[in-house]
């Protein structure tokens, strides 16, 4: 199904040995930090998910509340961009947040303020909408 580019959000990254990190955009109505995990060649669990463009939706997921559902990705499922601070947060999910802290002191930076960035993204997005990674 594709959408009208209104309903597209974009995120642009940059990929580190030990992490991915990106930024988020609804337009030029909001933007945010992503951190996700280095690219491992999609592998399940342990990589960020490949770039493309895929179709979400908003959903009450069990473990995380509401959240953004990816669909579709090859090879991959359960995909949420759900709230975390830390790469030990996601298992290949995107986390969210204001900005990018060393927030544990171990000299790699985190997403901070997640909880609060997802409540104001949520507000928002349509219930689909297309995500473009990496294009």
């Amino acid at each position: 199904m594709k959408l009208n580019e209104q309903y597209r959000m974009i995120i642009k990254r940059l990929y580190l040995k030990d992490r991915t990190l990106g930024v988020l955009s609804w337009g030029d109505i909001f933007n945010c930090c992503v951190l996700e995990l280095p690219w491992l060649n999609n592998r399940v669990d342990k990589s960020c998910i490949s770039g493309g463009i895929y179709l979400c939706r908003k959903i009450n997921s069990p473990a995380h509340g509401w959240c953004i559902e990816i669909l579709d990705v090859y090879g991959r499922t359960l995909l949420r961009m759900h709230s975390g601070n830390f790469l030990r947060d996601t298992k290949g999910c995107p986390l969210i947040g204001d900005g990018f802290h060393d927030l544990d002191g171990d000299g790699k930076l985190e997403v901070t303020n997640s909880v609060k960035t997802l409540k104001r993204l949520m507000a928002i997005l349509p219930d689909e909408f297309e995500l473009v990674i990496g294009l």
